[in-house]
């Protein structure tokens, strides 16, 4: 495990609709890349994920107020409509706009504490991980109602500018085929 010096929240972050939920987090100390640790890959174009599947991975609840999980967990869950979505989520989440996307599965998904996590997507092109969003929140756990997740791409000019502003050196993964 590795401390965080500091959490660099998005400027246009509101506690209230947790739009813009979104944040960039300053390690304490370098990260050494091995087999099992390395760069994400940041999105370079918005893609049409809709039904495709998509995986989280995190240490939260397996169920509903129950305790973090002792091992990091994933699931694979499918991107579903923003539309279909917003029907769950009056006010919270705008058909029209790019910034989150709502992951599905039946009785399966993400929980209490997996909230900042991950969601990944493979790119069939180079068969590595982007990350397409992060979680952010849901009606409840593993529930027959999408979970709500930031989506990266409408965030990602501000990812670089954060990352760049922070430490010069640091560098995400860049799509090669």
């Amino acid at each position: 495990m590795v401390d965080v010096r500091r959490i660099i929240e998005h400027q246009n972050f509101n506690r209230v609709t947790l739009v813009n939920d979104i944040a960039v987090l300053v390690l304490a100390e370098k990260v050494t890349f091995n087999q099992f640790i390395g760069p994400i890959c940041l999105p370079t174009e918005k893609k049409d994920l809709d039904h495709k599947y998509v995986r989280i991975i995190g240490w939260g609840s397996m169920n509903q107020d129950g305790d973090n999980s002792p091992v990091l967990k994933k699931v694979d869950l499918r991107v579903v409509p923003l539309k279909t979505c917003s029907y769950n989520y009056a006010g919270q989440v705008d058909p029209a706009a790019d910034n989150q996307i709502c992951t599905f599965g039946r009785r399966k998904g993400s929980c209490q504490g997996d909230s900042g996590g991950p969601v990944l997507w493979l790119d069939p092109e180079t068969n590595r991980y982007t990350l397409l969003g992060t979680v952010s929140f849901g009606k409840s756990c593993a529930s027959t109602i999408p979970t709500v997740n930031t989506h990266v791409i409408s965030y990602v000019d501000w990812i670089k500018r954060t990352i760049e502003a922070t430490d010069r050196e640091a560098n995400t993964c860049a799509k090669t085929t």
